[in-house]
This record gives structure tokens, sequence and C-alpha cells, in this order.
């Protein structure tokens, strides 16, 4: 989670990384300028270089504020009232499945995945947020039951966008190492019965610290 939080804060980083190449490439065309005696093109160059660089830099900003105002709607959506009616009630105490309220839910961690495929979401945001996590850990612990859900129900590949954000966030996590994978995995299922206990107390994110393991 930390490591995602860095790469979101590293987006002022590549500005500048985007800013340090248009000053070099001004700086060559200065001295091309100075070698011809063409001052007029070096002027030219450089309005068009600048207003190239203002309008990347606005469209960055505009797409930025538009993912966050995504993430900003949809931890709102996750913590309503609504939500919470259907997350108290997806897993019962003694193992049982709400199928309709746990489809609920995925529903809506299938359309975070498909913002992120979309390109509406950056994987950085998804994983510095609450969502990035929830929508992990719901794939992992409901996995057998979407898999049923797949085979005998739907007779389709359903949340196949969601099976592909958690492969990513594990990646992100962990790395490509499949024994990583499995320990990761593993360390999760041994939180899942306090997992589902907090879903059925109706605990919004922030309450829920537990889960920030190493």
């Amino acid at each position: 989670m930390q490591s995602s939080l860095i790469r979101w804060t590293l987006e002022p980083v590549r500005f500048g990384v985007f800013a340090a190449i248009t000053a070099v490439l001004a700086f060559i065309a200065l001295i091309i300028s100075a070698v011809y005696c063409r001052w007029d093109l070096f002027a030219i160059f450089l309005v068009g270089l600048l207003t190239a660089g203002v309008v990347a830099w606005q469209g960055s900003l505009i797409k930025s504020q538009i993912a966050l105002q995504a993430i900003l709607d949809l931890e709102r959506e996750w913590n309503s009232p609504e939500m919470f009616e259907y997350r108290e009630h997806i897993r019962e105490p003694d193992g049982a499945w709400n199928v309709s309220n746990l489809e609920a839910a995925l529903e809506f961690f299938e359309k975070l995945a498909s913002f992120n495929i979309a390109g509406l979401l950056s994987m950085d945001l998804v994983c510095a947020s609450t969502l990035g996590w929830y929508a992990a850990h719901y794939y992992l612990f409901a996995r057998d039951e979407i898999q049923r859900l797949r085979d005998d129900v739907w007779k389709d590949y359903v949340y196949g966008d969601l099976e592909k954000l958690y492969e990513e966030y594990v990646t992100r996590e962990v790395g490509s190492n499949p024994q990583a994978r499995k320990t990761w995995e593993a360390k999760r299922k041994d939180t899942e019965a306090t997992f589902w206990a907090q879903e059925r107390e109706g605990e919004t994110s922030s309450q829920s610290e537990w889960h920030r393991l190493p």
C-alpha cells in the first residue's frame, strides 16, 4: 500500500521530467538558431514548444482531476447506507453466502476494474485507495464462489475484469514469484473471519485498520 501511494505522488516528478526535456530541446534550438543566425525560427519554435507544454500540462491536470473525482465517488458509493445493507449480509457467521448480496459487491468492483482497464483510473490510484484493497480481498475470499457462479449459474466468464485487477494488485504487492503470491494469499486468508465479521458490523474503511499487514 505504501509503495502505491509513493507511485501516485510521483506525478509531479513526471511533470518535472517533461519540463526538463522541454528545456533541453529549447536549448538545442537556441544553439542551432545561433549557428545559422535565424532567431525568428527559434522564437517560433519556442512559442510552439511552450504552447504544447501548457496544453499537455493542462490535459494531465484535467485527467488527474477526473480520476480523483471518480475514485471519490466510488468511495462514497462503497460506504453508502445502501451498500452497507448488502455488505452486512454477504457472508453469514456459519459461512453461508448470500449470493445476491455478494453479486452486488462484485458488480461494484467489476465497475472499478472496468474503469481501470478503460484508463479512467490508473492502477496507481486504485492501489493507493482503500477500494483496491477491498476489491482484492473480496475476490480472494469469494474466488471459489465466483468460479461456482461461472460454472453453474451464468455459464460465462463473469467478473473477468475484477480477476485481472486482482492479479495486478498482487503483483504490485509481492511480485510474480508463485511462492510469494501463495504466501501473501495465505496470510490474507488467516484474516478472513475477521474481515467478514467487520463487514457484518458495518465498519467503514477508516475503521478497518486491522488489514494493514506488512
